[in-house]
């Protein structure tokens, strides 16, 4: 998934971002440093994730499993986490369709992390969305400090 993240970047999204709206949401927000966006991959990476897959895989994803059979429930939970992401992307960029469009990753990353909750656990989900998001920052890191 990280790599996909930072290709689809490379080669896609850098043709359609505005860097300097990209800069000032971001100065808006306070991201006036590199220090201050370091503390929020630190975040980001590390502990939101670690909630995150609490919350969607380890108990999203187990409820859907207890009432549907595994292929429902790992739809079921992937679009319940995408829907997620599109609410929060929808008020940062308060943009419908770009807030969907972005968020198709995000279906495709809750199906494969649903699917290795249920073959592998928690860890490698953990892990795998560490790695997901240590790519989103470098991208992020691109955009704001490059």
């Amino acid at each position: 998934m990280s790599v996909v993240i930072i290709l689809s970047y490379w080669f896609i999204g850098q043709k359609f971002l505005n860097i300097t709206e990209v800069r000032n949401q971001a100065t808006a927000a306070g991201i006036t440093k590199a220090s201050i966006y370091f503390l929020g991959v630190i975040y980001w990476s590390f502990i939101n994730s670690f909630i995150e897959e609490c919350v969607w895989r380890g108990f999203i994803y187990g409820q859907c499993r207890f009432f549907q059979p595994q292929l429902i429930a790992i739809i079921t939970s992937a679009l319940f986490f995408t829907l997620h992401h599109i609410i929060a992307l929808f008020f940062y960029l308060q943009n419908p369709i770009l807030a969907i469009v972005s968020s198709f990753g995000v279906f495709i990353a809750g199906v494969i992390w649903s699917a290795c909750y249920e073959r592998a656990g928690f860890w490698a989900c953990y892990i795998s969305h560490i790695l997901a998001d240590l790519a989103i920052a470098f991208v992020g890191w691109h955009l704001l400090f490059a």
